[in-house]
């Protein structure tokens, strides 16, 4: 499965797959968004092809889709990328951390209108980065805050977006997740747990739909004292 979006990936950004070679049932929810004018934080995952959603974007020209990423661990694939289409590194924000200045970047852009897209389901690189423990298939599993308080900072609409790969082909699907993560001071933690807990539960119910697809190979559910082993 981990080959096949590989290739996939590949294949979208060579122009071989179309929008149109896509079922996205939620379409409607997006061209409202867009619609709009409103910039939106989108919050992916591993699970799936979120790369292709990027690659297909440029053809149907939704807009301007930023892609907030990591890539210590993709470099190599990364770099094929750029030689298949050089397009591939625009709009691709590369963070190690998200500090002031990088807040500040990231809401000028909504404040254009533009889409974020970041996963919430990867572990911070460092190992001081801030997690929550939620429950996640059956298990308590670390998710980072950074996206969700990333979200609060911007305060704009978030969605959830997740592209599988199916019998017939790639299905999209895109669910409004909150119109503002508000996190105020007194119930901070509470909140935010309880926001990553319904993200937590979302992914789970994807996952389930199509388990071999969740491209996550770190030891997710260890516990925060075995972290460093």
């Amino acid at each position: 499965s981990f080959a096949e979006s590989g290739l996939d990936k590949l294949a979208a950004w060579m122009g071989r797959i179309r929008y149109d070679h896509v079922e996205f049932p939620d379409r409607p929810v997006f061209d409202r968004l867009r619609e709009s004018g409103k910039g939106a934080v989108l919050i992916g995952s591993h699970l799936g092809n979120l790369e292709m959603i990027r690659a297909l974007a440029r053809e149907d020209e939704p807009g301007v889709v930023n892609a907030v990423v990591y890539t210590d661990h993709a470099l190599r694939f990364n770099k094929l990328m750029e030689k298949t289409n050089a397009r591939f590194r625009t709009n691709l924000i590369q963070v190690s951390s998200f500090g002031p200045d990088t807040a500040i970047s990231l809401r000028e852009k909504i404040e254009r209108g533009e889409l974020l897209v970041i996963v919430g389901d990867r572990t911070p690189p460092s190992e001081n980065g801030r997690v929550t423990m939620v429950d996640f298939l059956g298990h308590p599993a670390p998710f980072a805050q950074g996206p969700l308080i990333l979200a609060s900072l911007l305060d704009c609409p978030v969605y959830l977006f997740f592209c599988l790969r199916e019998d017939d082909g790639y299905h999209v699907y895109f669910e409004h997740f909150a119109e503002r993560v508000e996190l105020p001071r007194a119930k901070r933690e509470a909140q935010l747990k309880s926001y990553m807990q319904r993200y937590a539960q979302r992914l789970e119910a994807y996952c389930l739909k199509a388990p071999h697809q969740w491209f996550n190979f770190f030891d997710f559910w260890r516990s925060k004292t075995n972290i460093k082993a």
